[in-house]
């Protein structure tokens, strides 16, 4: 019996273990080299699970992010500026964390310049006709974001 190990110059060293595999010298011809190639495969398939164990925890993951995020912009909203603003902040660092979009109707609830939570006495909204967007002014740094309005065209 000999020991196979997987290559050390891969990315994720932390995947990377001794792998006992027998090989059949004595039985097949060439010294071994199918015993070997079985083992390489075999080392391949368990790299290629890790890889979809991973994946199925990343997106379990992701969704527990969205929650959270959904959880912190509720209690924004009940609670007094200088909360409501560490949950935004707090929110925001749980999408980049796990890459996620924050949903379209969560990104009109603050700031996108200075990311406070918006609240009747900190913004003021309005409609630009001409521009055809909603404008959101920030009362903290007198910047405007525009969400447009403009209807769909049906074919």
């Amino acid at each position: 019996m000999s020991a196979v190990t997987a290559n050390r110059s891969h990315p994720f060293p932390f995947r990377t273990r001794k792998l006992s595999c027998f090989t059949y010298s004595s039985v097949l011809p060439n010294g071994g080299k199918a015993g070997k190639l079985l083992a390489f495969i075999f080392i391949q398939i368990n790299f290629y699970s890790i890889n979809l164990q991973f994946s199925m925890q990343r997106d379990s993951n992701r969704k527990i992010a969205l929650e959270r995020i959904e959880i912190l912009f509720e209690l924004a909203s009940k609670s007094d500026d200088k909360f409501a603003d560490r949950y935004v902040y707090l929110a925001r660092k749980i999408a980049m964390r796990y890459t996620l979009k924050i949903s379209q109707n969560l990104k009109k609830k603050f700031c996108h310049h200075c990311y406070i939570y918006f609240k009747l006495n900190r913004v003021t909204i309005r409609t630009n006709s001409k521009n055809k967007a909603i404008e959101y002014t920030c009362s903290d740094c007198k910047k405007v974001t525009r969400y447009g309005y403009r209807q769909k065209k049906n074919k």
